[in-house]
């Protein structure tokens, strides 16, 4: 190959990199100024449960109360939706919706802050860590003799 075919395939080479960012160039501009450009955050199922994780190690069952349906649990979509992740979330710790009241730990899933409160009276339950004010991990507190 001559130096000169070489030399004319640099410059094509260069007006087409050059073209090409030129034409992607305010673009990019614009998507640095406005935000656009930066990655969306990814969080998993049940993120909001994952900090009770670290509570339910060594718990083999957990009860699981929430307030988001009228009768019948597994027809409500969000209320399964909800227990479905937290399932997920803090597996191999089963929730167990039916006997709610009978484990040590219970999780409250509530619309608003202090949904449980009589229940958590009622049952003699305490909480230990509260996330985003609707959730809730309780357990049993010591009876006195």
């Amino acid at each position: 190959m001559s130096n000169k075919f070489v030399q004319a395939f640099a410059v094509l080479f260069l007006v087409f990199v050059l073209s090409k960012n030129a034409i992607y160039f305010p673009a990019f501009l614009r998507a640095m100024v406005t935000g656009h450009n930066q990655a969306s955050t990814y969080l998993p199922p049940g993120h909001d449960f994952s900090v009770l994780r670290s509570y339910l190690i060594p718990v083999p069952v957990a009860g699981y109360y929430t307030d988001r349906y009228d009768r019948n649990f597994w027809n409500s979509d969000e209320a399964s939706r909800i227990y479905q992740q937290a399932q997920y979330a803090l597996a191999p710790t089963l929730l167990d919706v039916e006997n709610t009241f009978s484990y040590p730990y219970v999780i409250f899933e509530c619309n608003y802050t202090g949904c449980g409160e009589a229940l958590m009276r009622a049952h003699n339950l305490e909480p230990l860590i509260t996330v985003n004010g609707t959730i809730t991990l309780t357990h049993r507190a010591r009876t006195k003799p």
